[in-house]
């Protein structure tokens, strides 16, 4: 196991995927037979909190913003309903029709209602949108796999740079306020 695939308080090793991490990866449009470092499933088991499915995602941040503000490239992990993703201390749920005209954002964090949007990598690398601007933080631990994913050896600086600050998210009491009502 490689330290830029998987957090590195993890040393279980890579196991077979179970069904429900079939299940997203075909949601992801990827063969059930190829995990490929996209969804990294731990070997650890009870309390290691690397145990489920990891996406590589391009995540930012829309409100005040509009197409120019912070954006990251790493992994989220998705919630067991597929509607909420967790990414740098947040908990994000997916938003749907006429909610999303208003915020020009997919998602929203459950505490801040911040809208952000959340899309897979492109190929090209060209992950910002056409009018917007700035540098895309990559995740560290997300590099290695990013630039598989892009089909290039190195990171263009003049777009790109790579983030250490990425804070672990606390699922459980995202999840709880989720559930209670008090979040969305």
């Amino acid at each position: 196991m490689t330290g830029t695939t998987a957090s590195s308080s993890c040393s279980g090793g890579f196991r077979a995927a179970t069904r429900n991490e079939r299940f997203w990866m075909a949601m992801a449009g990827l063969e059930s037979t190829s995990i490929a470092g996209r969804f990294i499933v731990c070997g650890h088991v009870g309390t290691c909190n690397n145990s489920v499915v990891k996406l590589l995602k391009y995540v930012e941040l829309k409100s005040g913003f509009s197409d120019n503000g912070p954006a990251w490239i790493g992994f989220v992990r998705p919630s067991k309903s597929g509607r909420t993703l967790y990414f740098n201390g947040r908990g994000l749920v997916k938003l749907k029709g006429q909610r999303r005209a208003s915020s020009g954002g997919n998602y929203v964090d459950v505490e801040t209602r911040e809208s952000f949007w959340i899309s897979g990598v492109k190929r090209n690398g060209q992950d910002r949108h056409w009018a917007g601007s700035g540098k895309i933080l990559i995740e560290a631990a997300a590099v290695h796999e990013y630039l598989r994913e892009i089909g290039t050896e190195a990171l263009d600086p003049s777009r790109c740079e790579i983030a250490d600050s990425i804070v672990e998210t606390d699922i459980e009491r995202l999840s709880q306020l989720a559930n209670s009502g008090l979040g969305w």
